[in-house]
């Protein structure tokens, strides 16, 4: 029996689409990335002063323990990942870097039901290497500057943010190192060799409960040791909590 042409056209068209109908519905859905069971969590030691020794920020090197971070693994198989770690510093002095310091590690497995991270596992000759770490110039100068007088790492907010690199359900997690330094004191203005008026005014920075300020003149061939010994001296004030004072003779 023949059939008009639009009539065939029409079955044809009809069967190519419930063909490809049925292929659609038979292809399988394409496979979903299972989610990420890890989970992080992070305590710091309590410190008040930390050494260039203690600390190396430029090689990421600690000889003590400064913090642990615990990656959980409910499991029931081990987990690769990787881990980023950003130092960020704010300085006593008001100097901010945000970020200090920006380091990521090479892949290293975490079995169920976890494990422990510290400062003492992480760095380029520790079970933890690193892939990339890069130190900003400005925070380092800053740093390097800081620590020539005392050998102590300056007074400010030392915060460590870690998080996973392929694990984005794994909130990230902060250690905040507070550090102090009361020994050190830094004359802001004038500065060494400046030319001053009669009355000067003084500025200067200290992390100490209190400051004591003393004038003295420099004879010569005189040290500024033997002036200040100098009793009595030409002015001497205590301060608290001042970082200013205006010379008045």
């Amino acid at each position: 029996m023949a059939y008009p042409l639009s009539r065939l056209n029409l079955r044809v068209r009809f069967i190519v689409a419930a063909a490809a109908l049925f292929l659609a519905g038979a292809t399988p859905a394409a496979a979903q990335p299972a989610p990420c069971p890890l989970r992080l969590t992070a305590i710091q030691v309590p410190v008040e002063q930390l050494t260039i020794a203690d600390f190396d920020v430029n090689h990421f090197e600690s000889r003590g323990l400064l913090f642990t971070v615990n990656i959980s693994n409910p499991g029931p198989s081990p987990v690769d990942v990787q881990m980023n770690v950003i130092l960020m510093i704010q300085l006593a002095t008001g100097e901010d870097f945000q970020p200090a310091a920006i380091m990521k590690t090479e892949p290293f497995s975490v079995p169920a039901p976890g494990m422990t991270v510290t400062n003492l596992d992480l760095g380029q000759s520790k079970e933890i290497r690193f892939e990339s770490f890069e130190i900003i110039d400005a925070a380092q100068d800053a740093i390097e500057e800081q620590t020539l007088s005392s050998g102590l790492l300056p007074a400010g907010v030392y915060t460590f943010r870690f998080s996973l690199e392929n694990c984005a359900e794994a909130a990230p997690v902060d250690v905040v190192i507070r550090l102090g330094n009361p020994s050190r004191v830094e004359l802001i203005s004038p500065r060494n060799g400046e030319s001053v008026s009669q009355f000067p005014f003084f500025e200067f920075y200290h992390e100490g409960r209190s400051a004591r300020l003393t004038v003295a003149e420099l004879n010569p061939g005189q040290t500024p040791e033997n002036a200040i010994d100098r009793d009595p001296p030409m002015m001497q004030v205590d301060l608290a909590t001042e970082r200013s004072y205006l010379y008045s003779g």
